[in-house]
């Protein structure tokens, strides 16, 4: 799992294909989205114009080198986001296997003692394997954090209204 937080310390980004040896590899959410898509490799495709990955039938916003910003879906009424079980449990037959029955499993460590959890906007605290949760179901929904395309333009005149202000104003 990649952690690749911001100078604020929060995770906000999940890479969809890893650079080796100048190969894209794929990263694990986009692998277990592709598998529980039954999709080949043919199937998952970068695209330049819109910038986005096609997986099957879905687009999913990337930036220039197939990094994602999945949504990090809230709590409800106190309850994960997503359902949980511990594996002994499931060992122990106190889980019925039906519960998992066409689910996307993700097995991983969620232990503040075993690994420390990483903070994701809205300052929630999360382990890794509840960021890959948040990143597998986001690409499922086609849902992924984005800037709308007039964002760039509208900070670039900010700068130069404040810029103009300074030269006009501020010399009154």
């Amino acid at each position: 799992l990649y952690n690749g937080a911001e100078e604020d310390g929060k995770v906000r980004q999940a890479p969809l294909l890893l650079r080796y040896d100048e190969v894209g590899v794929p990263s694990l959410a986009l692998l277990a989205v592709r598998h529980s898509l039954h999709l080949n490799a043919e199937e998952v495709r970068v695209q330049d114009v819109p910038r986005e990955m096609r997986v099957g039938g879905l687009d999913i916003a990337t930036d220039h080198s197939a990094v994602m910003r999945p949504r990090v879906y809230a709590s409800q009424e106190g309850a994960p986001p997503f359902p949980t079980a511990s594996f002994a449990t499931v060992l122990d037959g106190k889980v019925p296997a039906s519960l998992f029955k066409d689910k996307v499993v993700i097995v991983g460590e969620n232990s503040d003692t075993l690994l420390a959890p990483w903070i994701v906007p809205g300052g929630l605290s999360i382990h890794p394997v509840e960021w890959l949760a948040h990143t597998v179901s986001s690409i499922r929904q086609g849902l992924s954090v984005t800037a709308p395309g007039w964002a760039r333009t509208a900070s670039w005149a900010a700068v130069l209204g404040v810029l103009l202000f300074v030269a006009f104003m501020s010399p009154r």
